[in-house]
């Protein structure tokens, strides 16, 4: 069984579905918002698209495809065709950009529309190392959150990123900072401490904070690298490296370099404060699935970050348990859980009420923010997803149980594999789109996590990948 090609076409259309899901700049109601706002959304539209999500998940985890030997130039074609995968998003994240650029950058940013085509076309032709189209992607991608960053300010849009910058100036002076918020509606402080706190720096040097998020970008191309650095070293199986099509970890930079530069991928930078998680998350996956002794140092990071390391935590368990024994498990696990109570405790002591009601109930508690919002326009239906279906026959509240069940169904199958590490970021990332899928709440970003899971997924597979597998 070929584990590339699978988590590869997840990556592509994942990420492209989430791209025309996201209303931006905000047309309500409508999908492919990064282009042209033309397509309706509704509830089926939704919803089918949630079970596309949900096949190309199980694909990662079931899907077979068969190995054929294959000329060269027929790697060589493929190979290009990859290579040149950026481009097609680069190409549209420039249209997307052009009417935001201000006069004085006309100049420059025409000169990088013709110059970072070129140069992935000349990489392409030269065969240069997929790392260069990495990085070509990364200036590019930067370029491009750079002009959305002067144009827009970090209060248009949502309410996030001002949620944290009104923490941090309650955290510098000395107050608590889970609280209520007049944003301008009152709004509570909803993430995790660790969240927040990494938009810290950038607030004291009084940096843009979507900076941060940036750098989490960084971070996570960095886990990938990290992810496919055994394997990148390894020597080809059966030593048959004229078939080999390409380096598992080159096509994972290649998926992700087509990944950073959609439309939607620019604009949660510029107005959410996920990537911060995202970074943890990848980082976690990456380290658990070259079984690092620092996993579960990051894990531990990751659960002060976000409460989604609850989705990774069962795996990352399952797969000590099997390598280390019960009592390694539980050894790690609770060095994990020490980190991360060393970073939440102070905060709930701080503030009880206030963290209870913002990182735990706000989003939890379906009378609260997920009812109130349903009833004032009933958003859940137009996100990818099946929480639409759900609260229109009033069954929100089965939503968990299904949720849940889901997740320990595939951690109780990965442990039926053996727990083997190099299976972990296809589960995890299954896991993600599983739980995002029967969320209460939906937004097109949630199902990011699941993206880079498959990221990793891509970087630590096997090495052989033919044209006849990405055949339909």
């Amino acid at each position: 069984m070929n584990r590339v090609v699978p988590p590869l076409v997840f990556v592509i259309c994942a990420s492209s579905g989430i791209d025309v899901a996201t209303d931006t700049p905000s047309v309500e109601g409508h999908w492919l918002g990064p282009f042209f706002q033309l397509t309706p959304a509704t509830q089926a539209t939704s919803a089918c698209c949630a079970g596309v999500l949900i096949v190309l998940a199980a694909w990662m985890l079931f899907g077979r495809t068969g190995d054929s030997s294959v000329s060269q130039s027929s790697h060589d074609v493929w190979t290009r065709v990859l290579r040149l995968l950026p481009m097609t998003s680069m190409l549209f994240a420039f249209f997307w950009t052009r009417p935001h650029v201000y006069p004085a950058l006309v100049i420059p940013w025409s000169a990088l529309v013709v110059g970072a085509p070129l140069f992935l076309c000349v990489a392409t032709l030269k065969r240069w190392p997929p790392f260069y189209i990495a990085t070509a992607a990364a200036i590019a991608g930067v370029a491009v959150r750079m002009v959305h960053f002067a144009r827009f300010s970090m209060d248009e849009g949502a309410d996030m990123l001002p949620l944290t910058r009104s923490a941090l100036a309650r955290f510098v002076a000395g107050t608590a900072p889970y609280t209520h918020y007049d944003l301008p509606n009152p709004v509570p402080l909803t993430y995790y401490p660790l969240t927040w706190l990494a938009f810290l720096p950038a607030y004291l040097a009084h940096v843009d904070l979507r900076w941060t998020n940036i750098a989490a970008e960084m971070a996570i191309l960095a886990a990938i690298v990290r992810a496919g650095k055994a394997r990148e070293n390894a020597p080809e199986q059966d030593g048959n490296i004229g078939t080999a099509f390409m380096n598992p970890a080159d096509v994972a930079l290649l998926a992700w370099s087509f990944y950073f530069l959609l439309p939607s991928s620019v604009y949660f930078d510029r107005i959410t404060t996920a990537p911060v998680a995202w970074a943890l998350l990848a980082w976690c996956v990456a380290l658990s699935a070259r079984e690092s002794k620092y996993a579960s140092v990051v894990l531990g990071l990751t659960a002060a970050a976000t409460p989604l390391a609850a989705i990774v935590g069962p795996f990352v368990f399952v797969m000590w348990w099997r390598r280390l024994s019960l009592r390694g498990a539980v050894s790690r696990t609770g060095k994990a859980a020490l980190v991360a109570t060393l970073i939440l405790a102070p905060f709930v002591v701080w503030s009880p009420r206030g963290f209870l009601e913002g990182a735990v109930l706000w989003f939890n508690d379906l009378s609260r923010y997920p009812g109130t919002t349903w009833r004032a326009y009933r958003p859940w239906q137009r996100y990818i997803g099946f929480g639409g279906l759900f609260w229109r026959a009033g069954l929100e509240r089965a939503l968990a149980p299904v949720q849940w069940s889901l997740v320990g169904g595939l951690t109780a199958l990965f442990a039926r594999k053996r727990a083997r590490a190099g299976l972990l970021p296809s589960y995890v990332a299954a896991a993600f789109v599983a739980f995002m899928a029967f969320n209460s709440v939906h937004w097109p970003y949630f199902y990011q996590p699941a993206l880079f899971g498959a990221l990793v997924a891509i970087a630590v597979a096997s090495p052989e990948l033919t044209p006849r597998d990405l055949a339909p």
